[in-house]
């Protein structure tokens, strides 16, 4: 399964372009951008593309098995028009209230999760904030500043379960949605996303397509109800980053193709944690496209293909190690699904 707007050429000819500045094993290199991290509840409160992307992923994921119900939507379209006025308040040089109006609207967003999923959805939300946090603690070739990222959302993540451990699901779902614009943000910041938008997001959703592909073998014909919603809404999610990439918006694409990589994930394990079934299934398959990969550059890689062949086996050797010193049953399977969707890349139509 590839993405069709580019084949496996073009798509190593980008990681060649890019100086394979994407595939370094230094994750404090310096990226894009000259802010702090600290300016980060601005820069969300007023980037259309992180409100937009936030808001797409929660409509997705509560449109794929049925209509929202109007008072889900109009919670959803009062999110979408708050997120307008905070970039409003923006412009007009208020920052404190665009801050403020960013937060209603994250906490509307949170609402309308709880009230179509019930206390779920913030599993499923910690679940893959989990994810990304630990891949954070790998080399991060795909971030902005990668340790403060991780750093910010390890508090995020805390203070998120302090609320929900407190029975305050919306102030937990709304500390959530910012936990994942702050992951957002710093892919968007990534010095070859400021170099090549247009590039780098048909990068991220070829990506995006591979994992979806391999989240649809893996699930097979016997899904759950639950993984069988969960893939729609990753298929959604990546036919919307493919529009937003069409239509111009490359860092909603870059943005909407990352969540889509994660659902699919998400679709493959279901959210009752991961077995050891499930874990060995998905190592299983990481180990096999990692052979797959070698046997099809051959044994004279060009220095893209063998950057990212390196990034494969070396998030494969973590994510084992995870797995074996790890008592959380979810620990090392995220890095062995980007491992996985690494390997895809390298292998041919």
């Amino acid at each position: 399964m590839r993405f069709k707007g580019i084949n496996r050429n073009a798509l190593l000819a980008l990681v060649a372009a890019f100086g394979l500045a994407a595939c370094s094993d230094n994750p404090t290199a310096p990226n894009g951008g000259s802010a702090s991290i600290a300016d980060a509840e601005l820069e969300v409160a007023a980037d259309p593309d992180l409100a937009e992307t936030a808001v797409q992923d929660v409509e997705i994921s509560l449109s794929v098995s049925a209509t929202p119900s109007p008072e889900v939507q109009d919670l959803i379209d009062q999110a979408r028009a708050k997120w307008k006025e905070a970039r409003e308040a923006h412009a007009a040089g208020d920052e404190e209230l665009a801050k403020q109006l960013a937060e209603e609207a994250r906490r509307l967003l949170a609402e309308a999760m709880i009230t179509a999923r019930g206390e779920e959805v913030i599993d499923a939300m910690m679940g893959r904030l989990d994810n990304i946090i630990e891949r954070l603690a790998e080399p991060a070739e795909q971030y902005d500043r990668p340790a403060e990222l991780k750093a910010m959302l390890e508090t995020c993540a805390d203070e998120a379960q302090a609320l929900a451990d407190s029975d305050d699901l919306i102030g937990a779902g709304a500390k959530l949605i910012y936990c994942l614009q702050l992951t957002d943000r710093a892919r968007l910041r990534h010095r070859d996303m400021v170099r090549d938008r247009v590039n780098h997001a048909r990068l991220a959703v070829a990506r995006g397509h591979e994992a979806v592909g391999l989240a649809t073998r893996m699930l097979g014909d016997s899904p759950t109800q639950t993984q069988a919603d969960l893939l729609l809404a990753a298929e959604a999610l990546q036919r919307t980053a493919e529009a937003a990439l069409s239509q111009g918006s490359p860092r909603r694409a870059a943005s909407l193709a990352h969540r889509a990589e994660w659902t699919s994930l998400a679709a493959v394990v279901d959210i009752d944690g991961v077995s050891p079934e499930e874990a060995r299934d998905i190592l299983d398959a990481d180990e096999a496209l990692i052979a797959q990969a070698e046997a099809a550059i051959g044994p004279d890689p060009t220095p893209a293909q063998a950057a990212l062949l390196n990034i494969a086996i070396r998030l494969h050797d973590a994510g084992v190690r995870k797995l074996s010193s790890s008592d959380r049953g979810r620990r090392g399977v995220g890095l062995l699904w980007h491992s996985a969707v690494t390997a895809a890349i390298l292998i041919g139509d």
